[in-house]
């Protein structure tokens, strides 16, 4: 059984209307090892979210009962009726304590996952967000343990090289020079 999360036609026109052309790729995890069950409400996709503070710094989170140094970029669920934008604004207070403004729809990640007995394929959108207010503290607590924030390439976390998605995400939006390992943009020239 396959199933595909993804937002309407009418907010992905919007958003191509509005950004032009997204930077596009196909992500395939493999979870065939898991027997898990389809046992959550679906959605219209995902966002994924380039928190950038005033010094230039990328905003990742430690889920609770995550290992030390297990820092993910913040991401979460598109709601009905919710559009992308919106919903980065709202994941980004929930997870990071950040009032944001989302400035880009940068790319498209659309993540093929397989699990023992079922698909699942949700549109992950990447977008680059500029910190206006909040202290980092997530009001999420029940999911996010800490948040902190990254100067690229010094604090960049092994998992993300380990697993490659984090650095593809960062390439993707144009945080990571394509024929370099140098990460960042200076203040000036983020989006």
């Amino acid at each position: 059984m396959r199933f595909i999360e993804r937002p309407t036609e009418e907010e992905f026109d919007r958003v191509l209307q509005k950004y032009g052309r997204l930077r596009r790729r196909v992500v395939d995890w493999d979870f065939t090892h898991l027997d898990t069950p389809r046992d959550c409400p679906p959605c219209f996709g995902e966002v994924v979210l380039l928190v950038v503070d005033d010094t230039g710094r990328i905003a990742a989170v430690r889920k609770k009962g995550a290992p030390e140094e297990a820092y993910i970029l913040p991401q979460g669920r598109i709601n009905e009726g919710e559009g992308i934008e919106d919903a980065a604004v709202r994941e980004a207070l929930e997870e990071t304590g950040m009032e944001v403004k989302a400035e880009e729809v940068a790319a498209l990640h659309r993540v093929r996952i397989q699990f023992k007995t079922w698909e699942l394929e949700r549109w992950h959108f990447i977008v680059i967000c500029r910190s206006t207010s909040g202290d980092g503290e997530p009001l999420d607590d029940e999911e996010i343990a800490e948040v902190r924030f990254l100067q690229l390439p010094s604090e960049t976390p092994l998992e993300w090289v380990r697993s490659g998605w984090e650095l593809a995400v960062l390439k993707d939006a144009g945080f990571l020079h394509p024929h370099s390992f140098l990460l960042g943009k200076p203040p000036d020239e983020a989006h």
